[in-house]
């Protein structure tokens, strides 16, 4: 498996348009979609990539910007493609950064427009398993800000995603997910919960061992006293 690593800094090989058809797209219109984060520094963030939506418009932004620059290590992967059965690709997506500098990419500019990426030749990982990274780093003298949106692969054949198996854990409580928390895995609990309170996609609960704050769709709606039972996810 091979990972293709984006960065604002990067040159990246373009190619001309040409008829083919979408293979992937993703556009962050609602939430991280398939992609994930892997964090390799944060200093005292708690994290850089985040999605996030402005002015009817959303996207995937990372920033390592607190009220001073902290230098941080983040990456956005894709999910793993298969394109065993693929040829003639070429990835595009949509960026905008802003307060890195003068030394960017070509593509992007000094504001809050989003701009083209254009066509980035993909044609090297045909026949093979790849993941497409956006590397973000930030110096404390450098920490810009950097938006994606719409991405896309388009080529011709069929891309597939290569899903992992997701083991699912079972624990008695909230105590014993926190101590064996692993991001790889669904966790099941077996024994109640109690909700302290829901705010959209925010769930707060508790059981005698701690508390826990859900982030995701929980699939109904909830009042603060509710109990959960065993089997919650």
């Amino acid at each position: 498996m091979k990972k293709l690593f984006l960065t604002i800094l990067s040159a990246l090989a373009l190619v001309p348009a040409s008829a083919q058809t979408a293979l992937y797209s993703e556009s962050f219109a609602t939430s991280q979609g398939d992609f994930t984060i892997e964090n390799v520094e944060l200093g005292t963030l708690s994290y850089v990539w985040k999605w996030n939506s402005y002015n009817s418009d959303s996207y995937m932004k990372a920033s390592a910007y607190n009220k001073t620059c902290i230098a941080a290590d983040s990456y956005l992967v894709s999910p793993l493609f298969d394109a065993t059965k693929a040829s003639e690709m070429v990835l595009t997506f949509d960026h905008a950064v802003n307060k890195f500098g003068s030394d960017l990419a070509k593509g992007t500019n000094k504001d809050w427009n989003f701009v083209a990426s254009g066509d980035i030749d993909l044609s090297a990982y045909a026949g093979k398993k790849f993941q497409v990274a956006f590397h973000y780093t930030s110096t404390t003298e450098s920490a810009g800000t950097w938006e994606v949106k719409n991405f896309a692969i388009n080529g011709n054949g069929t891309l597939t995603l290569d899903v992992p198996v997701v083991e699912t854990v079972k624990v008695a409580n909230i105590e014993a997910f926190k101590a064996g928390k692993d991001e790889t895995a669904t966790y099941e609990f077996t024994n109640p919960v109690n909700v302290i309170y829901q705010n959209g996609k925010y769930l707060y609960v508790q059981d005698a061992t701690g508390d826990l704050l859900i982030y995701g769709t929980a699939g109904q709606t909830y009042a603060e006293g509710d109990v959960i039972p065993a089997g919650i996810t």
